[in-house]
């Protein structure tokens, strides 16, 4: 179990052990933090990226290699980039629906 505490910082290559929690007044970059839900998913892309999505109080934000922004952002960036097919659409499509 771990759990991170304010001022805490994310570096690169880091990993996130089963059953995280983030404390009270966490946010992503200026976006606070709703509910305290993060997903990931990794192995994307001929990279093998791991993209994070972020349940804050302005809407979803996406991590994904150099990319921070919103999914419309995001999902225009893929499209310009790989195309409409690309596992990126659809891996933000999966871990943006029912957040319940």
């Amino acid at each position: 179990r771990c759990s991170f505490a304010k001022w805490c910082s994310f570096a690169n290559g880091c990993s996130f052990a089963e059953r995280c929690s983030l404390s009270g007044g966490c946010s992503v970059g200026s976006n606070e933090l709703k509910g305290f839900k993060m997903r990931s998913i990794s192995g994307l892309g001929r990279l093998k990226r791991t993209m994070y999505v972020w349940d804050t109080i302005n809407g979803f934000r996406v991590q994904a290699g150099c990319f921070f922004g919103d999914v419309d952002e995001f999902t225009k960036s893929v499209i310009n980039k790989y195309g409409a097919n690309h596992a990126y659409i659809k891996a933000v499509e999966f871990l943006t629906s029912d957040w319940g």
